[in-house]
């Protein structure tokens, strides 16, 4: 994966290969998962266990967030993760009161499926880019 995007240290490496990896798994069993709901006619306990299996692979991300931030020794890079957890944490909260009022008040439905995940993510890795670009310095030759 540092082919894609340039770690810094090696726990990055390691987050972003163990977030890669359960995002793929995410991916397969949210896929899987809607399919066999589509195809076999489960009720029951075993309806609940098939919609909670994609939620295992995003607890795992996750976790591998919470990881890096073990794992991580440069407090920098630290602070970069710590900084775009909260962009993200912030983003989604705004969504759900705004969302919260919306369908309380004014009668409206809830957002489609995964868009909270969704929301979260995005925002993360929007504060992780707007981070690198504003840290872009030239050398000091």
């Amino acid at each position: 994966m540092g082919w894609l995007i340039r770690c810094e240290s090696a726990a990055a490496r390691r987050y972003q290969r163990r977030a890669a990896i359960s995002m793929l798994f995410y991916l397969l069993t949210l896929w899987r998962c809607v399919e066999l709901s589509k195809h076999t006619h489960l009720t029951g306990w075993g309806l609940y266990a098939l919609a909670l299996l994609p939620a295992i692979p995003v607890l795992v991300t996750l976790g591998a967030m919470g990881r890096y931030l073990q794992e991580e020794t440069d407090e920098y890079l630290r602070v970069q993760m710590v900084r775009s957890l909260l962009g993200g944490t912030a983003a989604l909260l705004v969504v759900i009161v705004v969302s919260d009022f919306l369908q309380t008040l004014a009668h409206v439905g809830a957002y489609p499926p995964f868009t909270l995940f969704l929301v979260f993510m995005v925002v993360f890795g929007l504060t992780q880019c707007v981070q690198k670009l504003m840290n872009r310095v030239k050398d000091d030759e």
